[in-house]
């Protein structure tokens, strides 16, 4: 249909967007802008996390893949334009397993170690589980896991970064 049509062709151009100047409204997702730093909810996938102003939420169209770009550095010199920080939600966990052992499953089915070696950390009481990523001339840095109920949730951000949104990344929590 026409508004079909339309609306594909909107989200195609948020998805794409490299000029963002203030947060991109995204459904189920409130940004709460206070003095100093944004309190993200994601009330469609069950989170919320703090970060700094700077980050703005952009070239996202659902809760389930949130990113977040700096302000001033926003795609520069970069057409894949990957963001400083990256949150997905999946609902790959239907039994509810602890991470522990759905990370045990997901590595056995793969008959590889994929989120090897790992190292358990507690932020505010909640077990999170940091992989270090390394992909030569893609990617070097760390995933953040953690879960809640059937979902399994993933924050993704560069090694160059990882320490300065070290204290922001520590505020993941599930409601």
């Amino acid at each position: 249909s026409s508004e079909e049509i339309i609306k594909r062709e909107k989200e195609q151009e948020i998805l794409s967007d490299r000029k963002v100047t203030d947060d991109v409204p995204v459904a189920g997702v409130e940004v709460l802008k206070e003095a100093s730093r944004k309190i993200i909810t994601n009330t469609a996938y069950g989170y919320s996390i703090e970060l700094p102003l700077n980050l703005l939420l952009a070239r996202s169209i659902s809760g389930e893949h949130l990113e977040f770009h700096d302000r001033e550095l926003m795609c520069e010199g970069d057409p894949l334009c990957a963001p400083l920080i990256l949150i997905e939600a999946t609902e790959g966990n239907s039994k509810e397993l602890s991470l522990e052992e759905w990370f045990k499953g997901e590595e056995k089915t793969a008959g590889a170690p994929l989120y090897s070696p790992r190292e358990q950390l507690v932020f505010d009481g909640l077990t999170v589980y940091r992989v270090k990523e390394s992909i030569p001339g893609r990617f070097e840095g760390a995933y953040y896991y953690w879960a809640r109920l059937n979902k399994i949730y993933y924050l993704r951000i560069s090694e160059v970064d990882e320490k300065s949104y070290r204290s922001y990344i520590e505020t993941l929590k599930p409601l």
